[in-house]
């Protein structure tokens, strides 16, 4: 009884430090303190380490998650810790979304204007009336029911893309919901601390 006590106090921890960065990144977002930071990473290896991320959290996530990859030598110039916001969000509400399960795509490939991402599932989808609010903190859709949530991790991605000046888009119905985001990249030296977004759909 007092593993299981202390099993699940480690977990009630682990939620509310969570949720504490999530708000601690929005915050810092909203004060323009979000600097940018690009690193030459490899697109495949970062797509992947997001994927492993969140094994233990939903075990069975490598049987659903279909990962499109680039050939393991392509490098990009982005921000790895934007894009692993960007990225574990959209994959992370992909598998929530979709309690019956159900085949999940998470897509990387170059474009000229950079790298575009490309998250899909089949799960309950979002209202079209909801679609121009996703990106707002704590909002969440009216047909998530007893699923919970915060309603900052589309938030969150959002922030990440301005800040990283790329786009994002999604389009959904029920049965399906694909996130589109263009991530420019970004020379060695350039810094941001500014939260420049576009609006538009990635091509």
């Amino acid at each position: 009884q007092q593993d299981a006590l202390l099993a699940s106090t480690e977990k009630g921890v682990a939620r509310m430090t969570h949720l504490l960065e999530r708000i601690l990144r929005i915050g810092q977002a909203n004060a323009e303190r979000t600097a940018l930071a690009p690193q030459r990473v490899s697109v495949a290896e970062a797509v992947q380490q997001v994927a492993h991320d969140l094994h233990s959290q939903y075990p069975n996530l490598m049987q659903r998650v279909h990962l499109l990859l680039p050939a393991p030598d392509a490098m990009a110039w982005l921000d790895p810790g934007l894009l692993r916001d960007v990225l574990g969000n959209l994959l992370n509400n992909a598998v929530k979304y979709s309690p019956d399960g159900g085949p999940i795509a998470l897509e990387a490939q170059p474009s000229p204007q950079g790298w575009v991402f490309r998250v899909t599932d089949h799960g309950i989808g979002i209202p079209e009336k909801e679609l121009p609010h996703v990106f707002e903190s704590f909002h969440r859709a009216s047909n998530v029911g007893e699923i919970t949530g915060t309603g900052l991790g589309l938030a969150i991605v959002k922030r990440a893309v301005d800040v990283h000046r790329g786009e994002i888009s999604v389009t959904s119905q029920p049965g399906h919901t694909c996130f589109t985001v263009l991530l420019p990249e970004v020379a060695e030296s350039a810094v941001s601390t500014s939260s420049d977004g576009c609006d538009g759909r990635p091509q």
